[in-house]
């Protein structure tokens, strides 16, 4: 991990005192103040013996842990990198390996320690583990960790040294033809229809649920992602250019704040608290127990593959078209359009790695011919400015209904136990008319390509601002435009290389557009995270952090209210 220039600064104020300074930390194993295992049986006992010392999970394949199993390890050696089902099923395994330092990983010659990981776990099943593990990790200053899926690709969903809740089995799904929250009846509003689901409910269980009615909810690429860790990020799904991101489509939430308690958020009760999980951030404010949410009909769903491709090397006229192409895109969106786009620059010399940029499109409740006819004007301004140079090509499919499609596609191209990092900013029509947008989208792009997810149209834009607490930006964004880069584990040389090159595409990104990012998948780094994640409403979102949690249980990276402590090695201590 790459420590801000601030955590840099005061580790060396720490070194240079010495003795003489004594940081407040949270307990560790062997620290002062870490209970005894007498305490943790008690504690076992207390939560009905929901209590698990796991293993690191790439400890299969190392002789000497306890789960050494020559047997098994060539399975978990696959799945490591192709399925998030293998790390969701681990209670402590998570989707990208930096987060864990690589501490572990499943592979002859590379060492073996759990240091990396949550030292214990909590396998909740009841409200009242969990009320319970709360309480006791608060009371014992012990490090909180909560794990739905672990799909979090800014590594809040695994810590070291931690008490990690794990809300896998925590399910129960229930659809409604009518909803009215609890709360002061001449203020809540009867919703319809609707569906709740429990915090370890993945979106392949409830859009699954929901589409036995003809009903469809906002869904990641990926069916093993939970919702509390997606809503409370915002949430973004190719059905959200039409119905709008998950935290605006949330009607209902029941949560365990950090003092132990089980409270409903609504919005006509505790309205700060459900302002403040719908956007403002995973793992801060509590756990996440279930939520309601509006549904929408699931309609029928053409797909439309779309794209170019450069049959001559003539890169200034690759990123012309690219660019150009890229300024189309929001009147698309705003005609019923939603995609996932890219640009990716091709090989120099290498004929079958061309230079291309496309999109996959999305249009509900179109035809093929009509999609057709909005592309038509781009493909005849590429070819009538650089004739020869570019071929266009397309593939369309016909759904029933966007579930039937995304059931059948689960997405497949999101790394998996790597070493990644991201980069991404929203991008408005006033980003896109900056005058010099093709040098930093050039500047942008790594070797692997740029993504664009062209999915914040009409659905989200139609939202108030202050509805929750989403970027602003969100309102008026059009494309979630993100750029990776990863390194070999343990490769110290690769690793200082990729974060130099993460440096310089969010460096470009921020020219067009100095705030505004997608919480769940932006720069893990960013030094101004505030204001780029949260904007204007990141003053009130610490208020009501300090205020339901004064005494920092809940605490994570690039997270609201964390500004107390930082991460010193594998503990965390107070700033």
């Amino acid at each position: 991990m790459r420590p801000s220039k601030i955590q840099q600064v005061l580790s060396s104020v720490l070194a240079a005192f010495g003795g003489r300074v004594q940081a407040i930390c949270k307990a560790i194993p062997g620290s002062p103040g870490w209970p005894t295992p007498v305490e943790w049986a008690n504690f076992n006992q207390s939560v009905s013996g929901a209590l698990l010392q796991p293993p690191p999970p790439g400890g299969v394949c190392h002789s000497g842990e306890p789960n050494y199993n020559a047997v098994e390890c060539p399975a978990v050696e696959a799945a490591w990198t192709i399925s998030w089902a293998f790390h969701e099923d681990n209670p402590i395994s998570s989707a990208e390996n930096n987060w864990n330092n690589d501490s572990c990983l499943p592979y002859p010659g590379y060492p073996c320690s759990g240091e990396g990981y949550p030292v214990y776990a909590i396998n909740a099943t009841t409200v009242e583990q969990i009320q319970t593990t709360i309480n006791f990790a608060r009371e014992n200053n012990i490090r909180l960790n909560v794990k739905a899926s672990g799909h979090d690709l800014i590594g809040r969903s695994v810590a070291p040294n931690s008490l990690s809740i794990w809300l896998h089995y925590m399910n129960g799904i229930q659809l409604h033809e009518s909803y009215k929250p609890q709360g002061d009846i001449n203020n809540c509003e009867t919703f319809g229809p609707a569906i709740s689901f429990s915090a370890g409910d993945n979106h392949g269980a409830v859009y699954g649920a929901a589409s036995t009615i003809g009903m469809a909810v906002p869904v990641a690429g990926a069916p093993t992602v939970c919702y509390g860790g997606y809503v409370t990020g915002g949430g973004h799904s190719i059905l959200g250019a039409r119905y709008g991101l998950a935290a605006d489509l949330v009607i209902d939430m029941t949560v365990v704040t950090p003092d132990g308690e089980v409270t409903t958020a609504n919005a006509c009760k505790n309205q700060d608290l459900f302002w403040a999980l719908r956007g403002g951030g995973g793992a801060t404010f509590g756990v996440i127990l279930n939520m309601t949410m509006l549904l929408y009909p699931d309609e029928p769903t053409t797909q439309f593959v779309w794209g170019a491709i450069d049959i001559l090397p003539n890169t200034t006229n690759f990123w012309g078209a690219a660019t150009w192409a890229f300024t189309q895109y929001p009147d698309l969106i705003d005609q019923g359009l939603a995609g996932d786009g890219s640009i990716v620059p091709g090989t120099p010399g290498n004929a079958s790695k061309p230079s291309n940029f496309g999109v996959n499109w999305w249009g509900f409740n179109l035809t093929s011919s009509q999609i057709a006819e909005m592309l038509e004007p781009i493909e005849v301004y590429v070819n009538n400015t650089w004739p020869g140079e570019f071929v266009f090509g397309r593939n369309v499919t016909s759904w029933p209904s966007y579930y039937a499609y995304w059931k059948a596609n689960p997405d497949n191209t999101t790394p998996i136990g790597v070493d990644l990092v991201l980069a991404s900013r929203l991008l408005d029509r006033k980003a896109l008319a900056n005058t010099n947008l093709k040098e930093y989208l050039i500047a942008a792009t790594p070797p692997s390509g740029l993504h664009q997810f062209l999915n914040a149209g009409p659905g989200v834009h139609n939202k108030p601002l202050g509805l929750n607490s989403v970027s602003p930006a969100w309102r008026t964004a059009y494309s979630h435009t993100l750029a990776a880069t990863g390194w070999n584990p343990l490769n110290k040389t690769m690793e200082q290389q990729a974060l130099s090159d993460l440096n310089g595409y969010i460096e470009a990104l921020t020219a067009l557009a100095p705030t505004g990012a997608y919480v769940n998948e932006a720069d893990p780094f960013q030094e101004n995270y505030h204001e780029v994640f949260w904007g204007e409403n990141y003053p009130r979102l610490l208020a009501i952090k300090r205020g339901i949690d004064p005494n920092d249980t809940f605490w994570c990276r690039v997270c609201v209210g964390n500004e107390r402590w930082q991460e010193v090695g594998i503990k965390l201590c107070q700033v």
